[in-house]
């Protein structure tokens, strides 16, 4: 019998070791033609559970050179999401094991949830809120709010979510500006594309959509926010490891930058105690933007085809090594 034969008949065992919840359905969609055995593996057995798997799909969970040298089999990683570095790519290539991502499934929830933040922020809805529910009826007392039509939009990054978010801001009648060292122009007509100083400099609501790279990290520095418009909004549902946090607190306290909407931090669970938690000027969320029913759905549905296509020869387009 031929090896491809062979691999056709075999039986191939898939570990989750941190699913978002014992809902599997999405998953087993898209192993769907695949003859397989789904192990849940949670908290530290899933090492040992993953050892003769052929394929992972992992969340949040790390997975080093030594997990990588205890997996006797696996061909593949696919990651939940869209960045992958909880995982060693390049451990993972030396093992001749794929790692793929899932690029494109929240483009959607995360440009509403940037533009949620930012609404929430300049028209003051949390302190209103909480206002309300102390009896207190202030109206008017929320000082400034600007019409969101005068404002500039401005983006680090360009790519597909950032573009998301730049047809969104447009409908609200903002002008859109961003930086993205890949581009030169913007095909669509939405954004007008400079260099990151002016983009700093122009920006009302400056919102980051860069990956997380040696040049990127920290690339929200003491300098940068120095040039940025004491009124402008920072705002944050890339990677955490962008901004250096405690370059905003500073920024903050100093008055040279008006707030911040954070929904990813350089540490998850973020459970620092920091005085950005107390900062009535900052609003912060738990990395939450990239959800919705919809979204999780098609995460688990594409990162499990990827495992599936690679297993049975036929590749995935979301090889990120």
């Amino acid at each position: 019998m031929s090896e491809q034969a062979n691999q056709a008949q075999r039986r191939y065992r898939i570990v989750m070791p941190d699913p978002f919840s014992d809902r599997l359905d999405a998953v087993r969609q898209g192993l769907e033609g695949l003859d397989y055995e789904l192990v849940v593996a949670k908290g530290e057995s899933w090492v040992e559970e993953a050892r003769d798997a052929d394929g992972l799909i992992v969340n949040l969970v790390p997975v080093g050179a030594a997990e990588l040298g205890s997996l006797a089999r696996c061909a593949v990683i696919a990651r939940l999401g869209t960045g992958v570095d909880s995982v060693d790519v390049a451990a993972a290539r030396r093992r001749g094991i794929a790692v793929t991502n899932v690029p494109d499934y929240c483009s959607e929830e995360v440009s509403d949830h940037v533009l949620a933040l930012m609404l929430s922020w300049m028209r003051h809805i949390p302190q209103a809120a909480k206002d309300m529910a102390d009896k207190r009826w202030r109206q008017t007392d929320y000082r400034p709010i600007r019409r969101v039509s005068t404002q500039v939009m401005g983006l680090v990054g360009y790519g597909k979510l950032a573009r998301a978010v730049a047809r969104k801001a447009r409908a609200l009648g903002m002008r859109v500006i961003a930086h993205d060292p890949m581009l030169g122009r913007d095909e669509a007509g939405i954004a007008e594309l400079m260099s990151f100083e002016r983009v700093l400099g122009e920006a009302d609501i400056l919102s980051l959509h860069a990956p997380l790279t040696d040049a990127t990290r920290g690339m929200i520095n003491d300098a940068a926010l120095a040039r940025m418009k004491p009124s402008a909004l920072l705002i944050n549902a890339a990677r955490g490891e962008l901004v250096e946090e405690g370059a905003l607190v500073r920024a903050l306290d100093a008055g040279t930058i008006a707030g911040a909407a954070l929904d990813v931090f350089a540490s998850e669970p973020w459970t620092a105690d920091s005085p950005l938690r107390h900062d009535q000027r900052v609003l912060l969320t738990p990395h939450m933007a990239f959800y919705s029913e919809e979204s999780l759905a098609s995460l688990e549905e594409q990162a499990a085809r990827s495992i599936r296509d690679i297993l049975t020869g036929a590749g995935s387009p979301n090889v990120v090594n």
